[in-house]
């Protein structure tokens, strides 16, 4: 994938209580203060779940309760943005926020859910409601605090066993109330907040810049995958963006030849190729030769060997679908990059010695 995705200076942090330390880069700053705002989203609205759960009479939750926490977090991102950029999957997106908002909707839903009550175990179902929100709140709040550090740090165990051994006991005093116990363990809530309310969201923030290579899919910037890398050949391209294709039928073949001043035994490059235009790679090689290709979805690696000297032809890709729409490929839409490479004896060979085109007859 030859295109490289443009970072766009979008990116918003919220203004919370408690401080990031002065001088820190501003990823850093935006890091910690956003992940501060989801936490104070996650308690805000579990309050709210947990006052409804505990009215007297079946009472949906108050949409107003639920609107003010909106509002708190939507401010926080919108004065976020002097703060400086971070990575985000909501940035470059119309609404910056909406991805954590939906990830922190999720977290209170999963709550809930894991949570019913009734009229008769109203107050027990509130007390857990309220601790399963301050508990996702707390250690989220602990990931804030190791994002805002100078240096990368780790999140502090013993802040995470501090917030989480509060779970336990206030969800057996809730039990412990006359009208008896109400439906939800600690334990099973515990690994469900870990999961869906603290680890997704603190993934999604991490303090590093936006753009390709942070580990955070960012649609906004026009990435389609990000591994945490700009190395081409594994799972994601360097450019964090991977060509969709709807394949029609159409067959395109080319030939992958290579030029060096040594004979070669064994030779290992990576193709990329145009997946936007063409789809269903087969490679074949000529007689002799004994190959080993990995397709990616977006480029292949191959690796030939031969007893006695490679041909300069080594290899065909034979693409059997065109993509709808799509222009035809032409030779430019390719790039072949050598990797490695050995003489006929076995002994390795500069790759920067060796060159490999593509052509299409």
């Amino acid at each position: 994938m030859k295109r490289r995705i443009a970072v766009a200076f979008l990116a918003a942090v919220a203004v919370f209580p408690g401080t990031v330390r002065a001088g820190a880069p501003p990823e850093i700053k935006c890091a910690a203060t956003k992940q501060k705002a989801a936490s104070a989203k996650e308690k805000a609205k579990a309050l709210c779940y947990a006052k409804a759960a505990g009215a007297k009479v079946p009472t949906p939750v108050d949409p107003a309760c639920l609107a003010k926490a909106e509002a708190k977090f939507q401010t926080a991102f919108t004065k976020a943005v002097a703060k400086g950029p971070c990575a985000d999957p909501g940035n470059g997106l119309p609404d910056p926020s909406k991805p954590i908002e939906d990830s922190v909707d999720a977290c209170v839903s999963h709550i809930t859910d894991q949570l019913p009550g009734t009229v008769a175990t109203a107050k027990c179902t509130a007390a857990k409601i309220k601790a399963a929100g301050a508990d996702a709140a707390g250690e989220l709040a602990c990931y804030a605090k190791a994002a805002g550090a100078k240096v990368p740090t780790p999140v502090d165990p013993a802040c995470l066993a501090k917030v989480a051994a509060k779970l336990g006991p206030a969800f057996a005093k809730a039990d412990s109330g006359k009208a008896g116990a109400c439906p939800g363990d600690a334990a099973t809530l515990q690994a469900e907040i870990d999961g869906s309310c603290v680890t997704t969201i603190a993934n999604q923030l991490p303090p590093k810049p936006p753009g390709c290579g942070n580990r955070v899919i960012e649609p906004g910037l026009g990435e389609t995958c990000d591994d945490g890398n700009t190395i081409e050949d594994d799972g994601c391209p360097s450019s964090c963006h991977v060509d969709t294709c709807t394949p029609v039928p159409g067959t395109t073949s080319a030939s992958v030849t290579f030029t060096s001043g040594t004979p070669l035994g064994g030779l290992v490059v990576f193709i990329d190729y145009p997946e936007g235009k063409v789809a269903s790679l087969t490679v074949t090689y000529p007689f002799g030769v004994t190959g080993s290709s990995n397709d990616l979805g977006y480029g292949v690696k191959d690796a030939v060997v031969k007893i006695g000297a490679l041909p300069a032809k080594f290899a065909t890709l034979t693409f059997a679908s065109l993509c709808q729409g799509a222009a035809a490929p032409t030779a430019a839409d390719f790039r072949c990059t050598v990797e490695d490479a050995a003489d006929t004896a076995g002994n390795a060979v500069d790759p920067s010695t060796v060159t490999c085109s593509v052509s299409i007859p």
